[in-house]
């Protein structure tokens, strides 16, 4: 299995300023992977053409041109393939660098769609009262609302059937007691 490339370029360079790495929002980071995925992120964001880069040359990066922003894909496979880390904690990294203002979700997943991101500009008002929260509300598509029912129902019965087995078992075990028990009194009576 070939190791995974966060871009299509082997080469190259991904810039994250130092106001970012300074931040509260950065620096209070708690999940272990967060930062790893946000620079994840930023090695799959794009610049724009060569044109902007001439017109533009004093100012070398700015969120707003790149030609992928909103449109930034990673996916969960990527990154457990890369850094060896739980579905549960890119989920509580994604969830940390969206309330902190890092990342924005512009498309919510779905089946067979990918979660698109932004880089975000938020992080500079974290802690403050001008922050806003932005966060994507997930809703369950009728076709994962029915799989969850399935899978409920599923759950239910097996609770039942093993509630029952248990039943039996319990019920054999204080048959096969008070069986012993009749056995040790009638050989006490002989």
């Amino acid at each position: 299995m070939d190791d995974y490339v966060p871009t299509e370029f082997k080469g190259g360079f991904s810039i994250i300023e130092n106001a970012v790495f300074r931040s509260k929002a950065f620096c209070g980071l708690v999940c272990g992977c967060a930062p790893k995925i946000y620079a994840l992120l930023r090695t799959e964001a794009r610049m724009p053409d060569k044109k902007y880069k001439k017109e533009h040359r004093g100012r070398f990066y700015n969120k707003q041109a790149l030609s992928n922003n909103g449109k930034i894909e990673l996916t969960y496979r990527d990154i457990r393939k890369l850094l060896k880390v739980s579905r549960s904690t890119i989920a509580t990294a994604f969830r940390e660098l969206e309330a902190r203002g890092l990342i924005d979700v512009t498309q919510a997943g779905k089946v067979y769609q990918k979660t698109l991101y932004a880089l975000s500009e938020r992080w500079q008002d974290f802690d403050t009262p001008d922050f806003q929260d932005v966060r994507v509300q997930r809703n369950i598509s009728e076709a994962g609302a029915k799989g969850l029912k399935q899978m409920h129902k599923k759950e239910e019965t097996e609770r039942r059937r093993i509630e029952k087995r248990e039943k039996i078992m319990t019920k054999i075990k204080t048959e096969k007691i008070k069986a012993s028990l009749a056995l040790n009194k009638s050989q006490q009576t002989w």
